[in-house]
């Protein structure tokens, strides 16, 4: 399910998963996420405990955490190389 690829000039083995080993490695940390938030849910509109509005409310919010704990170094290289490419991008336009 893994596959391993050297990164160039770095030495280093880093592991790309295949579809199937995402939605898995994604689906375990949802299901850990979904426990811990679930334990202590209530619905938010009724404030009973086996609302099934609240245990939806724990699914989204599990699936959020899950996406976030997976992807968020990611996203931070993503909008590091966008803030970079902006403050050089304005300083060349204000002569700095």
């Amino acid at each position: 399910m893994e596959k391993q690829a050297t990164v160039k000039g770095m030495g280093k083995k880093h592991q790309k998963h295949t579809l199937m080993g995402k939605l898995i490695h994604f689906f375990g940390w949802w299901l850990g996420f979904m426990g811990l938030y679930s334990s202590s849910a209530v619905c938010p509109f009724c404030g009973q405990v086996g609302c099934p509005v609240g245990f939806a409310s724990a699914g989204i919010f599990s699936a959020i955490f899950s996406t976030f704990a997976l992807y968020f170094k990611d996203l931070y290289l993503y909008l590091k190389k966008i803030f970079l490419t902006l403050k050089n991008v304005g300083g060349k336009h204000h002569g700095i």
